[in-house]
């Protein structure tokens, strides 16, 4: 049956069209070669929501109800259909669990969750908000099917969903292991990728206003909060996206979104002790920035925002703007042991970007 879906989706897509390159931009210096080519989005809505899968598969989520899919690596990309009476939704993120089994999350007010378990073909709503303020930030998954959707606190607690069932079924994990939050403080949704798992499956979520890291590990019944050194002190900064290289090694961006341009230390946190302690770099990122990824092959963490994109070479110590790319920007996701991946932005631009 999955086969059969899958074969049936991915004619879907092609009956689409191929999508040709509008723009390529390509970066070189002696420590490190980039390149960007622009794809041919089929939507102009933002795009904020991004899963990779492998080489080939990946999905892309936003506003207006708006999900594409592509089936070969970015040369054929095409919109799938939302869930029914969705299509003015908000999908801030998606989680792909294989070819098959995609799960979405919805922002605002209705906050939802669905799965596909045919590849998008058909959805089932899998939670439903019964607080009309609840809105919902980010979704994540560890390697043992273990996920957690993080919403901005309802009643003092941070409101978390969990599923230990790859996404069946989810319950409220901090109804039965609250969590205090201080005042003002709740989460951002700008890329979806305000919760990380490492590969120890620790989970670490980054935290607006006071700039803190909430974190635990399985079972997940108990949580720490870590102050750090992130620009803080008003509801549009803190941290806004969070990834780890390894066990040790993690980095956090963010700064204040209403200050694209700041270039400060502050706009960006890194660790080397598997998060107990956070530090600001010595060289600055280039302003306020909405998501970090890690690409392993090339050894680069890549941050990107609304000014455009910044690389560090040393595990977030330093940071280096790329100079000739000043695009908007919400997300960036690598492809897994892959030197490519994906970038989105705010008018449903897809870029495939690739460092050598």
């Amino acid at each position: 049956m999955k086969l059969l879906c899958f074969s049936l989706l991915y004619l879907l897509i092609s009956s689409c069209g191929r999508v040709d390159k509008v723009d390529e931009f390509v970066f070189g210096d002696k420590d490190v070669g980039l390149e960007i080519v622009k794809l041919n989005s089929p939507i102009n809505s933002s795009l904020r929501g991004i899963s990779i899968l492998n080489d080939s598969v990946a999905w892309f989520s936003g506003a207006e109800g708006s999900i594409v899919a592509t089936l070969n690596g970015g040369q054929i990309l095409s919109i799938i259909p939302p869930p029914k009476k969705a299509d003015s939704f908000d999908f801030r993120d998606v989680f792909i669990k294989s070819t098959s089994e995609i799960v979405l999350m919805s922002s605002g007010n209705p906050s939802r969750i669905y799965k596909s378990s045919d590849g998008g073909t058909n959805w089932i709503e899998l939670f439903s908000s019964p607080h009309k303020d609840l809105f919902l930030d980010a979704i994540n998954f560890n390697s043992v099917g273990f996920g957690l959707a993080y919403g901005d606190p309802i009643e003092g607690h941070h409101y978390m969903l969990s599923t230990r069932n790859n996404g069946l079924t989810w319950d409220v994990l901090s109804e039965e292991f609250p969590v205090e939050s201080l005042e003002g403080e709740a989460a951002f949704a700008a890329s979806g990728s305000s919760i990380s798992f490492t590969p120890d499956n620790r989970v670490f979520i980054g935290l607006s206003f006071k700039g803190r890291i909430l974190t635990s590990q399985p079972p997940y019944k108990d949580w720490v909060a870590i102050q750090t050194p992130i620009f803080q002190g008003a509801p549009t900064r803190g941290i806004y996206s969070i990834t780890f290289k390894n066990d040790s090694i993690g980095v956090a961006v963010g700064g204040d979104y209403t200050l694209p341009d700041s270039m400060m230390v502050e706009n960006s946190i890194y660790t080397q002790d598997g998060g107990k302690t956070w530090l600001n770099p010595q060289t600055p990122l280039s302003g306020y920035r909405s998501c970090v990824a890690y690409c392993g092959p090339a050894n680069t963490f890549v941050a990107i925002g609304t000014n455009g994109i910044d690389i560090s070479k040393d595990n977030g110590v330093n940071w280096t703007r790329i100079s000739n790319f000043e695009k908007g920007l919400n997300s960036i996701q690598f492809v897994e042991n892959r030197n490519f991946g994906y970038m989105i932005g705010s008018k449903g631009e897809i870029y495939k970007i690739t460092i050598y």
